[in-house]
């Protein structure tokens, strides 16, 4: 059965980049992407990844209907149809794009490397509820040589984000960055504007109570939540020192133990539940 047939769902959604854009006819003025409704004479060649599961895995045809979200304005999506599927496939972009509220909340994983073969489950999943930042780094628990090994598969990872955003239907791709260290993550979220929590077992408050407690909740200013996460030995004495020392709070996620590659998602899952912003 094909991704469009009656019964399977809803339409298959993609990604482009403002440069990827061509037209038939006029020219568009300064800024039309964003202002005004090009009609049926704006197209979009899909990359070679895109191109591929389009006709490979979704079987799609020309005429097949999709949809298509620019990555310079994720707050409207375009209907589109396909207007040729070969070995690139093009799609056409129709009038009427629908606008949607932009998010007021973000949700970062900060993961210390776990066995590397986790990191795709994490950003998978997180991906899957809504987390907008995957920030890696090897923490003092993580196997030896992480950095260099991770670094080689960073960009499967963003494969596996933009696959994970298209399936879950996402407005965005989610960043995939990597940190040389603890220090590193801290400053570029501190000069981000992020609020940091630490998942902690032990910890005397839930995620849910520590969460009451902040009063932080969604407002005119996009609201940044990052949680950090151990690797699967957890988080070392130095290393609790050092979160505690920047101020950072810690919480548990509830009377149960979850693995490093669950508990990110998890927690990324329950603030936006608890935020209203599922």
């Amino acid at each position: 059965m094909r991704a469009n047939e009656p019964g399977t769902g809803l339409r298959p959604r993609f990604f482009f980049v403002p440069s990827d854009l061509s037209w038939s006819g006029r020219e568009p003025g300064p800024g039309s992407l964003a202002t005004d409704e090009p009609g049926g004479d704006m197209t979009v060649a899909l990359d070679p990844q895109d191109s591929h599961h389009a006709t490979r895995v979704l079987r799609l045809r020309p005429g097949d209907p999709c949809e298509a979200v620019s990555t310079g304005d994720p707050t409207r999506v375009w209907r589109a149809v396909v207007a040729h599927a070969g070995q690139t496939v093009v799609l056409r972009l129709l009038a009427d794009p629908v606008t949607v509220a932009p998010d007021t909340m973000r949700v970062a994983v900060v993961q210390a490397l776990p066995r590397l073969g986790k990191v795709d489950e994490v950003v998978e999943r997180g991906t899957e509820v809504g987390v907008d930042l995957f920030l890696l780094f090897p923490g003092l628990g993580s196997p030896q040589d992480s950095l260099p090994r991770a670094a080689h598969r960073l960009e499967r990872w963003r494969r596996a984000a933009r696959e994970a955003a298209k399936q879950s239907r996402q407005l965005s791709v989610p960043a995939v960055l990597l940190e040389e260290g603890m220090a590193g993550a801290a400053a570029r979220l501190r000069d981000e504007g992020w609020t940091s929590v630490v998942l902690e077992p032990s910890a005397q408050v839930d995620l849910q109570t520590w969460l009451q407690g902040s009063g932080l909740t969604p407002g005119p200013e996009v609201l940044k939540l990052a949680v950090w996460v151990g690797p699967e030995s957890g988080w070392q004495a130095m290393e609790g020192a050092e979160l505690a020392w920047r101020g950072y709070e810690a919480a548990r996620l509830g009377r149960r133990i979850l693995r490093t590659e669950t508990a990110g998602p998890v927690a990324a899952a329950v603030l936006r539940f608890a935020l209203h912003s599922w």
